[in-house]
């Protein structure tokens, strides 16, 4: 999963974006701000084309992210709250809640995207230790057939032995007569 874009809004005026891969989210998370404004709930999720749309609404300031995992809805969540909890702490936002200022904006799009590639790089880690955890499993069913085939051979070779034993007692009835 990755979070491909993300930024904060006051209604529809957007305070502060970031695209981190290339493609033109800003049509849609202008369509989703406006769902968001008009639902005012809490927390959100819409899909829409190949990516999905997470929201958290809080005081009237909307905190978005895109990510192409429609599956993963803990990892952009946290994301959402860990920028939110950002802003909030924020002393120059809470005096610029309606015009924000440049430098303003330029700060939070470089909070965006820390927390974007943070939040990236723990789904890649997340990732390779479900990998090494899926190899290991393989592995071990892989060690127990060849295990069960070596048990089913050893069997085989007592069963072969006593055919043996019994066609040579057979032949030495058959060809000694008393």
């Amino acid at each position: 999963m990755t979070i491909a874009y993300s930024c904060i809004a006051n209604g529809r005026a957007v305070l502060a974006e970031l695209t981190l891969t290339g493609g033109s989210y800003q049509e849609a998370a202008a369509t989703v701000l406006k769902l968001v404004l008009l639902r005012a709930e809490p927390k959100t999720i819409i899909q829409m084309g190949s990516f999905v749309y997470h929201t958290l609404f809080i005081d009237g300031i909307t905190y978005l992210c895109a990510s192409d995992n429609a599956l993963d809805t803990v990892t952009p969540s946290a994301f959402l709250k860990n920028v939110s909890e950002t802003f909030l702490r924020n002393p120059l936002m809470s005096q610029e809640h309606f015009s924000p200022s440049n430098a303003v904006a330029t700060d939070f799009q470089q909070v965006l995207g820390k927390y974007m590639m943070k939040y990236n790089k723990n789904q890649e880690d997340s990732l390779i230790s479900a990998l090494k955890s899926q190899v290991t499993d393989v592995k071990y069913v892989m060690t127990q057939n060849i295990d069960k085939i070596l048990e089913r051979e050893e069997r085989l070779n007592i069963f072969t032995d006593r055919t043996d034993d019994l066609q040579t007692t057979n032949h030495l009835l058959i060809h000694c007569p008393d």
